[in-house]
């Protein structure tokens, strides 16, 4: 969307911030999600299949600061990599 914000974190992870709402977020990064799994790169004699773990956090009340909502994100990531890797996972 015109209206996001991405940058690299670190390692692997990239945040992105955005004002849409909800559905159209977690509609987005299932889409996101499922080119990415789709995509198939032949290497010599071998296919190499990609797949990506997505954790979203939601301003609220409670997250009034960019760390706590990067640290809600984080958490998020990480229960979709440690429940079987290939998920979007939203905080409210």
């Amino acid at each position: 969307p015109s209206n996001a914000i991405f940058a690299r974190i670190g390692g692997e992870e990239f945040a992105i911030v955005l004002s849409d709402n909800e559905q159209e977020i977690f509609t987005l990064f299932e889409s996101i999600k499922n080119k990415i799994a789709s995509l198939d790169i032949e290497s010599n004699s071998d296919t190499i299949k990609f797949t990506i773990s997505n954790g979203i956090a939601k301003k609220s009340h409670r997250t009034k600061a960019l760390d706590q909502l990067l640290k809600e994100a984080d958490e998020a990531l990480y229960e979709a990599k440690g429940s079987g890797r290939n998920k979007v996972i939203f905080r409210q």
